[in-house]
């Protein structure tokens, strides 16, 4: 039952749970994003088209990087 509903959660958060499981997300990719980022040498005059899904918080940081 458990992994039913954090799989579903995965799927489509939703209510409380579901913005617990996108913060837990978050922090889980923090350093991937984070490495990722540094590689692409974004400037100020770059258009980016960030496509994936998750809590925002990547395409947030690049998003202060432009501005």
């Amino acid at each position: 039952m458990l992994a039913h509903t954090l799989a579903q959660q995965a799927r489509q958060p939703s209510g409380l749970l579901g913005r617990l499981f996108g913060v837990g997300m978050g922090r889980m990719n923090r350093g991937v994003n984070d490495w990722l980022i540094s590689l692409l040498d974004i400037q100020s005059t770059n258009d980016v088209l960030e496509l994936g899904f998750g809590p925002g918080q990547a395409i947030r940081r690049v998003a202060g990087m432009l501005s």
